[in-house]
């Protein structure tokens, strides 16, 4: 009696230990018919990060004995082909709270694929699919990057204000597009601030007419990419790629609008000459550059040249500058002020370096006079 009295104590301490196993085995190996697995299982693929985001929902009681293993495979799965089915394990987790993943997806790759999310204890995994835990919808991973390689014409009429861009033959490709950058500086990268993506038009398409808004004025630099339906494009701009600039754009109808005007000269003190001018209005953040020529009226020749005389710069608002005469000096002095800013609808800075006779220039010099005057000697009365 003694001895049955053991065994039936060493019985129940074995039922007890085995009893967190069997509830966790029931849990996980469902008898009624019911799901075991992951819900609402979508992807979504990223061009710009050449990535596919996983993400699903883990029910409340599902417990936690299990591992999650993501799947990927380019058919539906279904409980019938699930076994024949070519797949992958992308991922297994062991942390049963997680929800989401992300895969990277290497170069040269183009495939519609679904995903599938399920639970394995070890011992039973359960692929009956009876509820969201796999993709009806395919998601479309695309790594391969549309190119466009050859040459970009442009040419701007200052009459209708509209700069024609023409490049080689559109491509024949489906499901293309052709995208159209413009940037006041040489475009190397689409990416940069300064670069505006200004349209985008079918693929076949192999010319573009852009209208300037009013009182832009500066050179303008172009370029052509491809892009398709995953938003795979370049960014990087080679010399292989249609690319066009400097086009100088002008929608000023009056040139003297772009200058300074009524440049005047004067020497005010014995050491000191002050040139004036009024700004130009239609230009923010503009910077004046001061020029000297003592050889004759200064012309853009002359200033290509290097026969002038670089004195400074000033800011706007101030419209003067102040420059101090050498001493036992005395010589006639041509001066020029020229403008650099942002114009009208522009993106940057452009300076403008044109010379307009008696407009930014001055025709008639000053006398420059910083010579003391000879001493008289021998004087006598």
């Amino acid at each position: 009696m003694r001895g049955m009295t053991r065994s039936y104590s060493a019985l129940a301490m074995t039922l007890l230990l085995l009893l967190p196993v069997l509830c966790a085995s029931v849990s996980a190996n469902p008898n009624d018919g019911s799901h075991w697995g992951p819900t609402n299982v979508d992807a979504t693929y990223d061009s710009s990060t050449k990535s596919t985001t996983i993400t699903w929902e883990n029910p409340q009681d599902a417990g936690n004995s299990h591992q999650i293993w993501v799947w990927r495979h380019s058919e539906i799965a279904t409980n019938e082909t699930w076994e024949v089915l070519n797949k992958s394990a992308v991922q297994v987790f062991f942390d049963t709270t997680v929800t989401s993943c992300t895969k990277l997806i290497e170069d040269g790759i183009e495939r519609a694929v679904y995903y599938s999310v399920t639970y394995d204890n070890g011992t039973y995994s359960d692929t009956r699919f009876l509820s969201s835990n796999t993709m009806q919808t395919p998601v479309v991973e695309d790594t391969i990057i549309p190119e466009l390689v050859g040459q970009l014409t442009a040419s701007f009429d200052p009459e209708s204000h509209v700069t024609s861009l023409t490049w080689d033959s559109g491509v024949t490709s489906e499901g293309l597009e052709a995208n159209i950058w413009r940037s006041p500086s040489t475009i190397t990268d689409t990416s940069e601030s300064s670069v505006i993506h200004i349209a985008t038009l079918e693929g076949q398409i192999s010319n573009f007419d852009y209208i300037l808004g009013v009182e832009e004025f500066g050179n303008y630099w172009y370029a052509v990419t491809l892009s398709d339906q995953s938003g795979n494009q370049i960014t990087e701009i080679q010399p292989q790629h249609p690319q066009a600039g400097p086009i100088f754009e002008n929608t000023v109808s009056d040139s003297n609008q772009t200058v300074a005007t009524n440049v005047s000269a004067e020497q005010d003190r014995a050491e000191m000459v002050t040139i004036s001018w009024v700004e130009v209005t239609m230009v923010s953040n503009a910077t004046y550059h001061v020029w000297a020529s003592y050889d004759g009226e200064i012309t853009r020749e002359k200033m290509d040249n290097n026969n002038t005389h670089y004195l400074g710069n000033i800011s706007a608002g101030i419209g003067s500058f102040t420059v101090p005469i050498p001493q036992d000096v005395e010589r006639e002095a041509w001066y020029a002020v020229t403008v650099e800013g942002m114009w009208g609808g522009g993106q940057a800075n452009y300076n403008n370096s044109m010379i307009i006779t008696s407009v930014n220039t001055i025709q008639t010099p000053i006398v420059e006079d910083n010579q003391a005057p000879l001493e008289v000697s021998n004087f006598t009365a």
